[in-house]
């Protein structure tokens, strides 16, 4: 009777063909092209370009259990009145930080939350499904199906929506934890627990070094259509006021509209032409076929 030995660590076995390695991938993974990167820290923060460090802050519950602990580096973690953790603290550079937020469960916690120190960050509801995600560009809002409720752009100080930076955000992870998006540069994760509280600023300020590697955003062809028509509603409505008001004017058919409606229509006319120019683009552009 013949006795066969193999071990997968055993260089022989891969030389006689027993052990089989996972093929090399065909076609490098492309790098994500960098358009921002993090600001330094304030120079409040730094002395003689060294981070100053900072003394270790624990604070308690009135039952003496643990609340809160930040190391000098500024890493550290918050506790629930139970014990579990709360919020995870974690440096990826110094003055950098990631902010993961927890359930109060004692086995396989849930993740609430997560903010990293480029500008992504994300919210959850508890089944699971994404809540609030944001990047470097902008952030996008979502009901409990995961249908979209509202969508911003950091930079676009032009199209108010209600959302940032015009209409700040707040939600409630849990009974205890929320989150209150202001600006990309505010963005609070508070927590409240039995008389004791702490918040936490989890925005970025990021600088832009390479202009040209930003994406072009496309035109959504409904959200463009809802407020092109509401747009025309808004302008009939105005028309029937000022016909109820000024009904025996002969100045009538003159009366401009008001300010916010005439840059609401500028806004959806230039969109328009931005719309257009992106069919022409990818009308234009050559197709690849592979034989």
């Amino acid at each position: 009777m013949k006795t066969i030995n193999y071990a997968y660590s055993s260089q022989k076995c891969r030389d006689e063909g027993w052990t089989l390695r996972p093929p090399s991938p065909l076609f490098e993974e492309t790098p994500i092209p960098e358009v921002f990167e993090p600001e330094p820290l304030p120079p409040a923060f730094s002395v003689r370009n060294k981070v100053e460090e900072r003394p270790l802050i624990q604070k308690f519950y009135e039952d003496g259990k643990k609340f809160l602990t930040i190391f000098s580096d500024g890493t550290g973690n918050v506790f629930y009145p139970s014990g579990n953790i709360a919020i995870v603290i974690s440096s990826v550079k110094r003055g950098q930080y990631t902010y993961v937020v927890l359930d109060d469960l004692p086995d396989s916690a849930a993740m609430l939350a997560i903010f990293e120190p480029h500008g992504k960050g994300t919210c959850y509801y508890n089944n699971g499904i994404i809540r609030l995600n944001m990047d470097e560009y902008g952030g996008i809002f979502c009901d409990s199906n995961g249908a979209r409720k509202k969508k911003w752009n950091w930079r676009d100080l032009v199209t108010h929506v209600h959302a940032p930076p015009f209409q700040p955000i707040t939600i409630a992870l849990n009974k205890h934890i929320a989150v209150r998006v202001q600006t990309q540069e505010q963005i609070y994760l508070s927590i409240n627990c039995d008389l004791r509280s702490a918040r936490f600023n989890t925005g970025v300020k990021l600088k832009l070094v390479k202009p040209e590697n930003i994406p072009e955003q496309d035109v959504d062809d409904d959200e463009l259509y809802i407020r092109d028509m509401s747009a025309y509603v808004q302008s009939i409505l105005n028309k029937v006021q000022n016909v109820m008001k000024f009904s025996k004017s002969p100045k009538l058919e003159q009366i401009q509209p008001p300010l916010h409606l005439s840059h609401q229509i500028q806004r959806n006319a230039k969109l328009k032409q931005k719309q257009l120019q992106q069919k022409t683009k990818n009308k234009d552009s050559p197709l690849v076929t592979v034989n």
